[in-house]
């Protein structure tokens, strides 16, 4: 699972996905973590809080999915649907 860094706390997680790739969200006190359920796929996303440059949320298609979409100071961009976007969201907002 994640490994902590020294004064990092888990605040929030909750499965996702990203590309396809089903996985577990996490948010700590320092950054933004995926992590592909698939043992097999190694393809982690971490993003460092100082990293971000936006988070949006979104409400799109036919069910009406929700989640947020993670802007990096780099402009990728990566996009997570989430049960609970509109508070994790708020979560991050608070921490960038």
């Amino acid at each position: 699972m994640l490994k902590l860094n020294p004064n990092e706390v888990l605040l929030k997680a909750e499965d996702s996905c990203h590309n396809k790739t089903k996985g577990k969200f996490m948010v700590t006190n320092q950054r933004i973590y995926f992590k592909p359920t698939d043992s097999n796929n190694s393809n982690e996303i971490i993003i460092p809080f100082n990293n971000i440059k936006e988070v949006i949320f979104f409400s799109k298609g036919v069910f009406r999915e929700k989640g947020l979409n993670i802007i990096t100071n780099d402009n990728k961009s990566y996009i997570f649907p989430l049960k609970n976007y509109n508070d994790i969201g708020m979560l991050i907002n608070k921490m960038y």
